[in-house]
């Protein structure tokens, strides 16, 4: 299997930005840690894909990148975190839902809102949204870049399943253009990207991230930057847990106190914490001592 990593490059005398990857084991790990459907696999899988590839282009080092996508298909609800070391998790509200096309994934998704939360470390977070438009997830995250960064972009994203249901190919790639780009560029790269493999075209013929980008944009002289290891990785532990307890207020703390054992189950990687009725306790007598809650 080709290692999990993100390339980055510049092309066209720097007119062109690109970030490839080679996903096939972020997306196995996600779909293992879910028991995910066929098709959920694959709207989940490029999903992760494109949030992995947004990840990889963060510069500040405590940036948290979180994104949504609500629809009101079957699937609900995929939400998505990663930081900049490209270490990514999420989950899907309704992950076992069977019978589609594994092609045509927009109906899983449905009609709703793509929500791009980025935690740059300031009192408040940015928070940009846009209307799903195809629930195809590449052609919603490019909308997104359009309508609320108005950066020219292009995003393919491809995850293929065998038939019983494990993923086998998966990557993808964002590529924009710079303030500064030619307009003879713009029509050039268009029409490249018209006619161009899939990505999952491209990567089973034997290319790597980097082959995927030399592919694309062999004829711009691409200039490699570096690269970015990508991973399925979740960073729960009892103590963020028992952060998060706090959260839901003194009144279920006090219900919660009365149960002789208490389950926590991460929304993310599926672990189940457990906690004794004492430890409720100590957790509910410091909130209160601290007038956290």
């Amino acid at each position: 299997m080709i290692k999990a990593k993100i390339i980055s490059a510049t092309a066209a005398e720097g007119q062109i930005r690109i970030y490839a990857c080679i996903a096939t084991q972020l997306c196995e790990d996600a779909r293992a840690t879910h028991q995910l459907s066929k098709g959920v696999t694959v709207a989940f899988g490029r999903f992760i894909t494109g949030a992995a590839l947004m990840a990889g282009m963060m510069k500040n080092e405590d940036e948290v990148l979180t994104l949504q996508m609500k629809g009101d298909g079957p699937v609900n609800t995929m939400t998505v975190t990663a930081n900049p070391q490209v270490e990514v998790k999420g989950y899907v509200t309704h992950p076992d839902v069977e019978g589609f096309d594994t092609d045509k994934i927009g109906s899983l998704i449905g009609e709703g809102q793509l929500s791009v939360i980025k935690d740059i470390g300031l009192k408040e977070p940015y928070i940009g949204t846009s209307p799903i438009i195809t629930g195809e997830i590449a052609e919603d995250l490019t909308y997104y870049y359009a309508m609320s960064e108005q950066i020219p972009t292009s995003i393919a994203l491809g995850v293929q399943v065998s038939d019983a249901g494990r993923v086998t190919l998966a990557g993808g790639f964002v590529l924009q253009l710079m303030p500064f780009a030619d307009e003879r560029l713009v029509t050039q790269l268009e029409q490249l990207l018209a006619k161009s493999d899939s990505v999952i075209d491209i990567i089973e013929s034997g290319n790597d991230a980097k082959g995927l980008i030399l592919h694309l944009l062999k004829d711009f002289d691409p200039q490699f930057l570096g690269e970015k290891p990508l991973a399925y990785v979740c960073d729960c532990s009892h103590q963020k847990v028992s952060q998060a307890l706090l959260a839901i207020g003194e009144k279920d703390l006090k219900e919660l106190k009365e149960e002789e054992e208490v389950e926590v189950k991460c929304d993310f990687c599926n672990k189940t914490y457990t906690f004794s009725s004492d430890e409720i306790a100590t957790l509910l007598d410091y909130a209160l001592d601290k007038k956290i809650l």
